[in-house]
């Protein structure tokens, strides 16, 4: 098992080692066997598409990575398919490149093999997608940030096509280049994966946040703990069949905080497309229902659909606060489509309590203020909450958005009981930050109550374990806040809704 290295003032006649290491990426690809490693130290490196000729083993992977997290710029200068090809090899690991493929269709692309894992990827200026997983089994995306792709094709930014047992976390999905561009598709016969802890924002045109479009048979996909917002002619989340033929079967959509979208969550009837154990459950759905949506529609035929469900979801808009069922008395009534302890609440019409057969409202509904903390810092409950102890335990996650376990709360968080502390006293807050794309500038910033921390920095990356001092505020309950700032810009607040107790 070999490792090599790769700089700029490198050379290919060299050995690869730490002090004569290759110059070209590419070179030191074609070198590598099963079990064998590249780091890349820092520089631009231009170059035509990446390609892996050989395939590493179940215990003995093939490596390419930025060497001890610098910074490894890959500017593709050919217009082949992609800027870094797997090439249908399988046990590939490709850790902590920033990718620009200016001519390229896609920036990272896995098209066949099996056990292939993206991580910490930034990929920008693609024509179509920038992460590409085709015909791939076992693919792990972790932890990447693609934005500005799709330059030419209104694709999807991160697409899984035909594939199995795949993995989507931890990865931002943000600003692509043009509109009616889709954050995440699961699609064709994707099956058996998960996309969780992602966060996805300002996709434009009427597209999609996180979807999943069945083609064929599609089976066993959960969405969970992800941030969806600022995607105003889009759903949030979609389960749909655009062939109209399909079938979609073991869909969960949980744990996950949807705002400013055009609505929360669809489940759309192209055709004949048949959707059994279709599943949302505990989401909390903000300030969405736009000009082309509802919070969540339903537009389906209870021929095709089979025990699906609508359950122990926060549903919050300003002006209407709605569950729209196209066919009610067939899907609803029939038994068709389960829908009970939701709170929906529009704080413009009062408790929203005139519904029609179009707006069900659904059984053990709570038409009240869910008294939320903050809607546009903290999703977390009050302590006064009417949706605490409220939910229903059928199919309910046992943890929440933020990881604390379930206590029986309607929403994507769970109320905690607060942890006792003394008010004038100070104390110091300790948590590690995992799975980052690493060496960026981040501070982090604590407040409970009128308390607030100074800001501590960081450089990210995994397990990078930080520490922030607060003096506790007067004797009270409170909330407490986290926010995250990225390259000096907030890019997560309100991740904790544990309630503190001072006295």
């Amino acid at each position: 098992m070999a490792t090599y290295y790769v700089a700029k003032f490198g050379n290919d006649a060299w050995n690869g080692g730490p002090a004569t290491p290759f110059l070209t990426i590419q070179h030191a690809i074609n070198t590598m066997v099963a079990g064998d490693t590249t780091n890349v130290e820092t520089g631009t490196y231009v170059s035509s598409h990446l390609t892996f000729p050989n395939s590493g083993t179940t215990s003995s992977y093939i490596t390419l990575q930025n060497y001890s997290g610098q910074l490894v710029n890959i500017v593709t200068n050919d217009s082949a398919r992609s800027a870094v090809d797997t090439n249908g090899q399988s046990f590939i690991q490709i850790i902590g490149l920033n990718i620009t493929g200016a001519g390229n269709q896609f920036g990272a692309d896995a098209d066949g093999g099996s056990y292939i894992t993206f991580q910490n990827l930034t990929i920008t200026n693609t024509l179509y997608s920038g992460i590409l997983g085709e015909v791939c089994n076992y693919l792990t995306i972790n932890g990447c940030i693609v934005y500005g792709t799709n330059t030419v094709a209104s694709d999807e930014m991160i697409s899984i096509q035909e594939c199995t047992n795949f993995e989507i976390m931890n990865c931002t999905i943000h600003d692509p280049a043009s509109t009616q561009r889709i954050g995440i598709d699961m699609k064709d016969t994707s099956s058996s994966g998960s996309c969780h802890n992602n966060i996805v924002y300002n996709i434009t045109g009427i597209a999609v946040g996180i979807y999943v479009d069945a083609s064929s048979i599609a089976h066993d996909i959960s969405i969970y703990d992800n941030l969806v917002f600022n995607c105003p002619q889009s759903p949030g989340i979609e389960f749909n069949s655009e062939s109209g033929t399909g079938s979609l079967t073991n869909m969960f959509a949980y744990n996950n905080l949807i705002y400013g979208c055009d609505s929360a969550f669809n489940l759309d009837q192209t055709g004949t497309e048949t959707y059994t154990d279709c599943w949302f459950i505990n989401n909390t759905c903000y300030n969405n229902a736009g000009a082309y949506g509802d919070e969540i529609g339903i537009d389906t035929k209870p021929t095709y659909m089979n025990n699906c469900g609508i359950r122990n979801n926060i549903i919050v808009e300003t002006l209407k606060a709605t569950i729209a069922i196209k066919d009610y008395n067939l899907c609803y009534t029939s038994g068709k489509l389960a829908i009970d302890h939701n709170d929906i609440f529009a704080s413009g019409n009062g408790s929203f309590s005139a519904f029609s057969n179009y707006y069900p409202s659904g059984t053990n509904v709570v038409l009240s203020n869910p008294l939320l903390i903050n809607p546009t810092t903290n999703f977390g409950l009050q302590a006064n909450s009417p949706c605490i102890g409220t939910a229903s335990a059928v199919g309910a996650p046992s943890t929440d958005f933020a990881g604390n376990p379930w206590t029986g709360c309607i929403g994507a968080y769970q109320y905690q009981a607060g942890t006792s502390f003394t008010h004038g006293t100070a104390y110091t807050a300790s948590f590690t930050v995992t799975e980052n794309p690493p060496g960026i500038s981040c501070q982090v910033q604590i407040q409970v109550g009128t308390s607030m921390s100074s800001k501590v920095s960081f450089t990210s990356g995994s397990n990078v374990p930080v520490s922030i001092p607060i003096t506790m505020p007067a004797a009270g309950n409170y909330p407490v806040y986290i926010d995250v700032y990225m390259e000096g810009v907030l890019i997560q607040t309100g991740i904790d809704s544990t309630q503190v107790t001072v006295v």
